[in-house]
């Protein structure tokens, strides 16, 4: 995390989804076993971009597919008429819980962070 990231959670009034996310908590014991999170607020025309993570001790087990489906829920719910993920330009877990959470590939785009990756969308009537 970084130090600017840290200070702008420090001066926030209140916690703000659109920049802080969400933490992924097991039930049961409490461990934050991953994030959810947008890349900022929608745009202007409705679009928001999502990230997600999960802790590799706690993968293949659902936890990043309930995220994604109640994150996406959320956004929705806000007004937000499409969403957005990218992934590695590969068939791999990822694109697996953004296809059971009704997102489809669209094509190939270059990501700042990963460099060319696949782009996925969901509108909101899907």
């Amino acid at each position: 995390v970084s130090d600017d990231w840290l200070e702008a959670l420090r001066s926030s009034a209140r916690p703000d989804p659109w920049t802080h996310g969400f933490a992924i908590v097991l039930r049961e014991t409490r461990e934050v076993i991953g994030t959810f999170g947008f890349k900022g607020p929608p745009t202007a025309s409705g679009t928001a971009e999502i990230a997600y993570a999960i802790v590799p001790a706690r993968e293949n087990q659902g936890f990043a597919t309930e995220a994604v489906a109640l994150g996406s829920r959320f956004a929705l719910g806000q007004g937000v008429a499409k969403l957005v993920a990218h992934t590695m330009p590969e068939r791999n877990a990822s694109g697996r819980v953004l296809e059971k959470s009704g997102f489809h590939k669209v094509g190939v785009v270059e990501d700042p962070d990963i460099g060319p990756a696949w782009s996925w969308e969901r509108a909101k009537a899907e």
